[in-house]
């Protein structure tokens, strides 16, 4: 069995560390390729530095103080307290600018791909791939500067003793580049035999277009070869537990950019044989890798057992790019899906879109509508869509305090009389079996006098990781069976300040819809007004001073109204739809509601409503 000797001497280390591994399959490449060395003469300058940020969550404002590895005066990479992100590929790359999130930093949005810093320390509260908590309990140093710079992070107990080193250095043929030294050493031989780290890169899945930086993902498989796939995430739904998914020892995992031919890349050489499962994320494509240790571990000269993994985070320039994705195993060829485009106008003539390409967009992994040529709002192609329809990846991300405008056309088709029959049937059987259990029984429908109806929902969360609710529930304006011919449907709102998700859903009720000419936009805030909702949080109470504002109550009704200015509400009760011009808004109790000047809307009190209010002009 392979195994990576590494010489514990603390004194030079740091700049030993960045040439102590020289095993895996990334050297063997750039032996072959000869890639030019286009960083020979270049001279790093690293150091590192704290600084506080303040991000702005649901529940409000939270500070996190975090270190940065700069070069001069270009940002390399952050550490968030149990990883780092690799900000910048190549000196080239690097930017003098940190384009920090002003919402949670989270995998959504976060800077760049990922080495682990907390394994075999105590252990991180996970979610997938999400960092919940720090690493606790670890002693970490900072260690040279200059041409190379190593944190060291300790922890010890004991029976256990690690000392991580993560080296900074600039490799003359792949830029920026860290050395993971992980060495841990046991008094007793561990129960616990396997290593989880995610291996995660940002710019793989998003549905806006803009957000995709990286086109393929492959990993090394055992024997030889490179095999992966196109990042859509119907691909990347399909390839978790693939039982043909692993780690060769040696390998890599990279994710090519075929457009700069840089590509995030992530290496192992720890004499720890294949790793037989990689499970990839669905909704973020991330490998949740798990590292078996050897059955049996060398001692060292204390008669500890000894562990040494060497891993590296580091970039592929363009002639091993061009390599490995000229030569990968590409799964799903000959199988096409149906993608929904945001941030540009989805008109479905190229739909379905084959699985080897790497398209942005929504997706449905299985089920969901098909594409029709029976009807178009232009072109010749929609989208055909019955009861509702989720995709169900990804989750779509919103700029904080933006506005966005959500729209489609819509061709409605009622249901038949044999349709209506076989809906009416089902419904009886449901009241039927509700009412035996002795549960309340819906209202009862009428139905000779159903419309149908369709429209789409874009409800706000929170996500990495999932808020577990709704936080904000909205709507478009609906298109109406009363109509034969296309319909025009519209969401027009504003964001808070802290990161939203968006869950978007195809609504048809009594009937079945063509949808054609979907758009979701980033658009400026016109003059055109609309209603602002969001959970309130107990310091943004407590700074306005809501409890000692005038209160307002309603029993269910509908309620027109137009605000000749601006109106800041908290609801401390009930539940209200306000319909407005471009869309729709529920608000419940917990609620945050600014009604600005201009507003003219519906209010349909669901349940009896209850409100502090204030004027802002």
């Amino acid at each position: 069995m392979k195994r990576l000797a590494i010489c514990v001497a603390a004194a030079g280390m740091a700049a030993a560390a960045a040439a102590a591994a020289a095993g895996d399959e990334i050297d063997e490449l750039v032996r072959q390729l000869k890639p030019p060395a286009r960083f020979k003469a270049y001279k790093p300058s690293f150091r590192a530095e704290k600084r506080s940020f303040t991000f702005h969550h649901v529940s409000g404002p939270q500070t996190s103080n975090w270190w940065l590895v700069m070069d001069g005066d270009k940002y390399v990479a952050l550490h968030r307290g149990g990883d780092f992100n690799l900000l910048a590929l190549t000196p080239q790359l690097a930017k003098t600018t940190l384009d920090m999130p002003t919402g949670r930093y989270h995998l959504d949005n976060q800077l760049g791909p990922t080495l682990c810093t907390h394994q075999f320390t105590k252990p991180v509260k996970m979610h997938g791939s999400i960092q919940l908590t720090e690493a606790g309990g670890c002693q970490d140093k900072w260690v040279g500067g200059g041409e190379t710079i190593t944190l060291v992070r300790s922890f010890k107990t004991d029976v256990q003793v690690t000392e991580n080193r993560f080296t900074f250095s600039v490799d003359p043929v792949l830029g920026y580049r860290i050395d993971a030294l992980y060495d841990v050493r046991f008094k007793q031989p561990p129960a616990e035999t396997k290593w989880v780290g995610p291996t995660f890169c940002p710019g793989c899945y998003p549905a806006w277009p803009q957000g995709r930086v990286y086109d393929r993902t492959v990993h090394c498989p055992p024997g030889k070869g490179y095999r992966g796939w196109a990042n859509n995430l119907l691909c990347m739904d399909r390839c978790d537990n693939d039982p043909r998914n692993a780690w060769r020892d040696g390998g890599f995992i990279a994710f090519l950019n075929d457009k700069t031919g840089w590509s995030a890349c992530r290496t192992r050489d720890d004499g720890c044989g294949d790793t037989p499962k990689l499970a990839v994320c669905n909704a973020h494509n991330d490998f949740h890798v798990w590292i078996p240790m050897p059955k049996e571990l060398a001692k060292d000269g204390n008669g500890w057992y000894a562990f040494r993994p060497h891993h590296r985070l580091l970039a592929l320039p363009p002639e091993l790019t061009k390599h490995v994705s000229d030569n990968m195993e590409l799964i799903q060829k000959g199988v096409s899906g149906v993608f929904v485009y945001v941030g540009q106008l989805a008109e479905f003539e190229d739909q379905p879109r084959p699985l080897t390409e790497p398209v942005p967009g929504l997706c449905w992994t299985s089920g969901g509508p098909s594409v029709s040529t029976d009807a178009a709002h232009s072109g010749a192609k929609s989208l055909y869509l019955k009861g509702t329809s989720r995709p169900n990846l990804p989750e779509v991300d919103c700029d904080p305090n933006s506005r966005y405008r959500l729209e489609a056309w819509f061709k409605l088709v009622p249901w038949s009389a044999e349709e209506t029959a076989a809906a009416a049937k089902a419904d009886a059987a449901r009241r039927e079996k509700l009412q035996k259990a002795g549960k309340d029984l819906p209202p009862a429908v009428q139905w000779d006098k159903l419309k149908a109806q369709a429209y789409i929902t874009a409800h706000m969360f929170e996500w990495s990781p999932y808020s577990g609710k709704w936080l904000v529930r909205q709507e478009t304006t609906r298109a109406s069976g009363d109509r034969k011919d296309w319909q025009h449907v519209v969401l027009e709102f504003d964001t808070p300040r802290w990161d939203p998700k968006i869950d978007i859903v195809f609504k048809v009720d009594n009937g079945h819809a063509y949808m054609d000419d979907f758009c979701l936009k980033k658009v400026d805030k016109p003059d055109r007004p609309v209603p602002l909702v969001y959970p309130a949080t107990a310091d943004e109470l407590a700074r306005l001073g809501c409890k000692d504002w005038p209160t307002w109550q309603s029993s269910p009704r509908d309620i027109k109204a137009a605000y000749d200015r601006t109106e800041v509400c908290h609801v401390t009760a009930g539940e209200v739809h306000i319909e407005h011009a471009a869309g729709s808004v529920t608000v419940e109790a917990g609620h945050m509601l600014i009604l600005p000047k201009g507003l003219a809307c519906t209010w349909h009190v669901v349940k009896p409503v209850e409100k502090h209010y204030s004027y802002r002009d």
